[in-house]
């Protein structure tokens, strides 16, 4: 019993010193999914809350505040080097590297636009001004 309470104070502690950004998280709430977990629900002393997924987690805290810029590239950089790794498992060819990425950004493009068509009940290109005001004054 000792040794939980112990360690339930040294964890309280320990987080109170982690940030994310400029952030000092307060609190982390697991998200589980069949068993794993996937997100991980973020509390921070200033009240707001963010919902990151397991790996962003891991390569968004600190022990020291860090600037917006900064954060992003520790972010991104496992990212960026599961992706290279991605590449070098599947060898391929470097002429292929342009189309590779040029096709993965051309089915993000579509999927945030089936995304975009599936909020709004139409293309974006059609939703008027006075539609996006609507919806932003709407809590």
């Amino acid at each position: 019993m000792f040794l939980l309470s112990y360690l339930k104070e040294n964890y309280l502690n320990i987080m109170d010193k982690m940030h994310i950004g400029d952030k000092v998280i307060k609190k982390e709430h697991p998200i589980e999914v069949n068993g794993k977990i996937t997100h991980v629900d973020i509390e921070f002393k200033d009240g707001s809350r963010e919902v990151l997924s397991a790996k962003m987690i891991e390569n968004s805290r600190t022990e020291q505040p860090i600037d917006a810029s900064t954060l992003r590239e520790l972010q991104l950089e496992t990212l960026i080097k599961e992706i290279l790794s991605l590449y070098l498992d599947w060898d391929i060819k470097l002429m292929d590297m342009h189309y590779v990425n040029s096709k993965v950004i051309t089915s993000l493009e579509e999927w945030i636009t089936s995304a975009n068509t599936k909020l709004w009940g139409k293309k974006e290109n059609s939703v008027r001004m006075s539609e996006l005001d609507s919806v932003l004054r709407t809590k």
